[in-house]
């Protein structure tokens, strides 16, 4: 799956990822990838099934993370374990 920046909050560490809640299979946590393969672990912060939407909380670990709306050079992959 897939996912975009919502809103990075530098003064609380971090950021928020939206993505497809089916993509998290149950999972609390997920490994989020940047196009260019660094990679940190988020956490599920909320999720609605119905809307298939998940928001998920990223450590500030990946440096200059964009809010603009998502590109082919901005997309995030997300894998759950």
């Amino acid at each position: 799956a897939f996912g975009t920046v919502l809103d990075r909050r530098p003064e609380q560490g971090g950021s928020w990822i939206l993505t497809v809640d089916h993509a998290r299979r149950g999972a609390r946590s997920a490994w989020i990838t940047t196009h260019d393969g660094r990679a940190s672990q988020a956490l599920v912060w909320a999720n609605d099934p119905r809307a298939d939407l998940a928001i998920l909380w990223i450590p500030d670990t990946l440096a200059g993370l964009s809010t603009s709306a998502p590109s082919d050079r901005d997309e995030l992959r997300i894998v759950t374990h």
